[in-house]
């Protein structure tokens, strides 16, 4: 049997949110529960002990949403806020015992433990070539993504300028694996305020919104978080 890995996670949380009118967009509610907070909540109830919180423009809006929860906030200064550089910046505060990695996105706003104890499952179950592991949904490529220590290794020694995906293009077709997945929560972020609305309405109930919408943090938000979605 392999040996349980020892995961870390990164959320790249540094985007200008400029299609959202500028807001953050970690800072959107689900069902009471800001969507950074969230992720995290969900990340160390599947035992990821290591996460990486990659901030921009926005980090005073974001980090006290997890200052509580033992995370490290790495702040970008703009305009270095960029997907490659958050990419590279959060990867490499991974320490060396941490030898599997998820990569998110902040705006995947339906992610929940379910749907990361997924991830893990299909990374277990990879064959041992596979250094690189990402879902792919009725053909959409999605997050997280998930890397060996040798690849987070790789990302971080290229040139500057080259992130995730361009190690993905020259590792080898061995090394990097799509995984098909039915699960929608994968493939579901939020770019627009009228993304916001669409999938607002699909949820009903007023389960998604900004915190000027109404209604104040759940004292209970530190409870599991498998159920939501």
């Amino acid at each position: 049997m392999s040996p349980t890995p020892a995961w870390g996670a990164v959320i790249l949380a540094a985007g200008e949110g400029r299609r959202m009118g500028g807001r953050p967009k970690g800072a959107l509610r689900l069902d009471g529960v800001p969507i950074l907070r969230r992720q995290v909540l969900a990340l160390q109830a599947c035992g990821v002990d290591r996460v990486v919180v990659v901030l921009g423009r926005h980090a005073a809006a974001l980090a006290p949403l997890v200052a509580d929860l033992g995370v490290q906030a790495v702040t970008l200064p703009p305009p270095t806020s960029d997907l490659i550089t958050s990419q590279r910046a959060g990867l490499a505060q991974l320490p060396p015992r941490v030898d599997t990695a998820m990569l998110l996105l902040a705006d995947q706003v339906l992610l929940n433990e379910t749907d990361l104890r997924e991830v893990q499952a299909a990374w277990a179950g990879r064959d041992p070539a596979v250094h690189s592991l990402y879902p792919v949904v009725a053909g959409q490529r999605g997050h997280p993504v998930l890397l060996s220590r040798s690849a987070v290794d790789a990302v971080c020694t290229q040139a500057e300028g080259q992130g995730v995906r361009h190690w993905q293009q020259h590792a080898g077709p061995m090394a990097v694996q799509a995984w098909p997945s039915g699960n929608p929560h994968f493939v579901t972020d939020v770019d627009t305020p009228d993304d916001v609305r669409r999938l607002a309405a699909a949820l009903g109930g007023g389960r998604l919104g900004w915190p000027e919408d109404g209604g104040a943090m759940p004292a209970q938000s530190g409870s599991s978080l498998s159920g939501m979605g």
